[in-house]
């Protein structure tokens, strides 16, 4: 716990930690003003059962005759006047208090929240391939608000109510050091043997909690993206059990620490009441004096009043942060792990939007992936030229994703370079190239938005050009159905595009891609989900594209590829031959069989489909 607090300065701002020392001195000025309210009912209590005090004791009788009351009775108004007035300021402190409280909690936990989806969002795109989405989402809307309700707050409180334990111990030692030294062995004492007894628990229950929100978020991930073919298969009830049993286990180890941090109050309070009592026959038994047993008890009893609850604070606050304390770890190498500067700017790039792109070449470019025992990329040496088709077909694992990759500046060489005309694209003007691009994939990422918020993906709403997104529209063919929609471009596509067929999917996503206007559009597989006409209809899109763009596609069907200008035929992460469809037909005995293979599987799909 301790080496999780020591983390704890890395998660927060600066201005948070000035806000985080200032709110230490509430806590203090608090503290002081909550005990005086409390402290002032004792002598009060003892004035009403012996009035003669204020005749004995100097320092009352001093009060009393320098304000000249009028009577004893007038007297103890005044005091439990002055007692209200405390307490009440001590409410308003204490509820002053909180609300800075919640609210420095909050803005750490909203701060730290967008830190990390920041980090996320601008690493690279090889983290996200080594990284499960459900993990990066249950950090974020699961185990920040955990650190925050059960590590910040917890922390924030237990230092209010230390400070409030302080300040009564001394007072009690002040008055006797014997029954101070009783009190703290009484009521501590209990506490730590307790937490020294769960504390071990707590932190595997804390654990279990981690583990197991990661599993709920990739299994609600899992069957709700996945809901068709879970339907299909009938797995509801599995998913439905496998997310019972993660709830069952998640409410259990947070009902143990619930438990944990709040089962203790009732022995210490039995203990405390026990040796109230305990003391009262004590001192009746040896003063003999009521009024004097009355005036100390009174005085313990108010002690206690506020002792009691700052110690069940201090010590469920601990539990808390020993059971979720193992999640800082995990934050801080989430904040620590930025794919930015630390000034949290991002890289400056360089401005290409006023070179004109060129040639795109590949020269002796090798990848491998992380972890990856052998290259992905092998002496990758390939020019395409500006406006025209070039088409990458090979079999499954040939490289040819890896290639369009690196194309589109998501993955950087290992060796060798990307070179667009006379520039090499590099880490530094990598954003500037992607301006260029245009990506339609064979699965249409579609909002649950308009057809306009889709064609104009990420373009803030009051910024979007409409005249562009219905130039895009045409461009993509898909404008005369949207046209015909009774709410046209505002219509709802539905989430996934549930509204849409598969064909104005790909035509929304070929929009997409030409709203900004890009000179090289790539088409991953683009068009390999769709039925043969469908698709032939889109290919006439394509091709007509080509005359002032170009276009390089990844083919899953090699009648698609035909008409390319180019082909390039991978196999095994390197180009074995490159050509147009008749060249590589008649010149390489590898592309002839794999074509051979493409048109047995067509003639196998079409018998089955007939």
């Amino acid at each position: 716990m301790i080496r999780a607090l020591r983390a704890l300065p890395v998660l927060l701002t600066r201005a948070q930690k000035r806000d985080f020392i200032l709110l230490q001195g509430l806590f203090l000025i608090s503290a002081f003003v909550e005990v005086a309210g409390i402290a002032s009912i004792a002598p009060f209590i003892a004035l009403l059962s012996n009035p003669e005090i204020i005749e004995t004791n100097a320092i009352v009788n001093g009060i009393y005759t320098e304000l000249a009351f009028e009577s004893v009775n007038k007297f103890f108004f005044a005091f439990a006047a002055l007692i209200m007035v405390t307490i009440t300021t001590s409410n308003l402190i204490s509820a002053f208090t909180m609300w800075r409280l919640f609210g420095f909690s909050m803005r750490v936990g909203a701060a730290l929240q967008t830190t990390i989806y920041k980090n996320y969002i601008h690493n690279d795109f090889v983290f996200f391939s080594m990284n499960n989405s459900s993990r990066l989402t249950s950090t974020i809307t699961q185990e920040v608000p955990r650190f925050v309700y059960n590590v910040v707050q917890p922390l924030c409180e237990l230092i209010s109510k230390l400070f409030v334990v302080l300040i009564i111990l001394i007072g009690l030692i002040y008055i006797d050091i014997l029954m101070a030294f009783l009190a703290f062995l009484i009521v501590g004492g209990t506490y730590l043997f307790i937490f020294k007894i769960l504390r071990w628990r707590l932190v595997a229950h804390g654990n279990t909690i981690t583990i197991i929100n990661d599993k709920k978020i990739k299994l609600l991930n899992e069957s709700l993206g996945g809901i068709k073919e879970v339907k299909l298969l009938g797995t509801e009830d599995w998913y439905e059990a496998q997310v019972r049993d993660a709830n069952e286990k998640v409410l259990r180890s947070g009902a143990f620490i619930s438990l944990a941090g709040d089962m203790p109050r009732f022995i210490v309070e039995t203990a405390t009441f026990l040796a109230i009592l305990f003391l009262a026959l004590y001192l009746l038994y040896y003063s003999g004096s009521p009024s004097e047993v009355i005036s100390v008890l009174s005085l313990y009893a108010m002690a206690g009043y506020k002792l009691l609850p700052s110690m069940q604070t201090i010590y469920k606050s601990f539990s808390l942060i020993k059971a979720n304390g193992g999640i800082v770890p995990q934050l801080v190498e989430e904040v620590a792990n930025s794919a930015l500067p630390q000034n949290g700017q991002a890289t400056e790039q360089a401005d290409l939007s006023e070179i004109k792109v060129d040639k795109i070449r590949l020269d002796g470019v090798n990848y491998r992936y992380p972890e990856a025992s052998e290259n992905a990329l092998t002496n990758l040496n390939l020019t395409i030229e500006p406006n025209t088709i070039v088409s990458f077909v090979g079999s499954s694992g040939a490289g040819k994703s890896t290639a369009v990759d690196v194309i589109l500046g998501l993955l950087t060489p290992d060796k060798g370079q990307l070179i667009v005309g006379d520039t090499v694209v590099a880490k530094g003007n990598v954003k500037s190239w992607q301006k260029h691009l245009g990506y339609v994939p064979q699965s249409i990422f579609i909002v649950d938005d308009t057809i306009t918020a889709n064609i104009a993906f990420g373009i803030p709403p009051e910024t979007i050009d409409i005249e562009r997104v219905k130039q895009a529209a045409r461009l993509a063919n898909i404008d005369a159905f949207i046209e015909a929609l009774p709410e046209k471009y505002d219509f709802h596509v539905g989430e996934r595009g549930s509204q849409l067929s598969g064909g104005q999917r790909q035509r929304v996503g070929i929009a997409r891609a030409l709203y900004h206007n890009p000179e090289v559009i790539i088409f991953d597989e683009a068009t390999s989900a769709l039925d043969s006409v469908t698709e032939s209809q889109i290919m006439k899109e394509i091709k007509k594209l080509s005359s002032f763009k170009t276009i390089i596609m990844i083919a899953h069907r090699l009648s698609t590829v035909i008409n390319s200008d180019k082909i390039v035929y991978f196999t095994n992460g390197s180009i074995a031959d490159e050509g147009t469809y008749q060249e590589l037909l008649n010149g390489n005995e590898g592309f002839a069989s794999f074509v051979k293979h493409d048109e047995k599987n067509m003639t196998n799909s079409k018998c089955h489909t007939d």
